[in-house]
């Protein structure tokens, strides 16, 4: 993939290494590629779970409103769920966006998709805050539930007097809430 992911106006290469093999912690990393310039990020802690075709490159957005485009990678994946993580490049080097409040088994990563029961979504509000969605069934209707966030270095802090709670039919989600409406943070701009 390619794109200026260190905010230099060139484009730069992004792409995944996964060598099973390898000890924890380097057995799967994310490179950035500038020039003679190369960045690493580890993908991989002692629970990751290889396979499946993860982790795998999702895209570029400009998440953070700082510098260049953000990587985003599905690390893990549930029955109907992937999980993602976001890259943003800073102080010269990637590191990755941690979530105020985030527990594991998913910690730090941005729940998408989902199935009838329940979906989850990850995008930008028209601000530039980061919206953290989901949306539960509860008889014929769903219960969107939408968690702000805002970045404060490279962690997001919820501002939990931006939530809202909405009850809605499922065809009425994607309309009325973007982020919803696509991959994880394609209601994010474009760098």
């Amino acid at each position: 993939m390619r794109g200026d992911v260190t905010g230099d106006g060139a484009s730069d290469e992004i792409f995944i290494a996964v060598d099973e093999g390898a000890e924890v912690g380097c057995r799967a990393l994310l490179f950035v590629r500038s020039g003679e310039d190369t960045s690493a990020a580890s993908l991989d802690v002692e629970d990751t779970e290889l396979g499946l075709g993860l982790p795998a490159l999702a895209g570029l957005k400009q998440i953070d409103g700082e510098g260049g485009s953000d990587v985003i990678v599905d690390m893990a994946a549930g029955a109907s769920t992937l999980f993602a993580g976001v890259f943003v490049f800073t102080d010269g080097g990637l590191k990755q966006v941690r979530i105020e409040g985030s527990q594991p088994p998913a910690e730090n990563l941005f729940a998408h998709g989902g199935g009838v029961a329940q979906l989850s979504a990850a995008g930008c509000a028209p601000d530039g805050a980061v919206l953290i969605s989901a949306a539960v069934a509860e008889g014929s209707r769903y219960r969107v539930d939408r968690h702000t966030y805002e970045f404060d270095g490279v962690v997001l802090a919820r501002n939990p007097t931006e939530d809202e709670t909405k009850r809605m039919s499922l065809e009425m989600i994607p309309r009325s809430f973007p982020e919803f409406a696509g991959p994880p943070f394609s209601s994010c701009p474009d760098a």
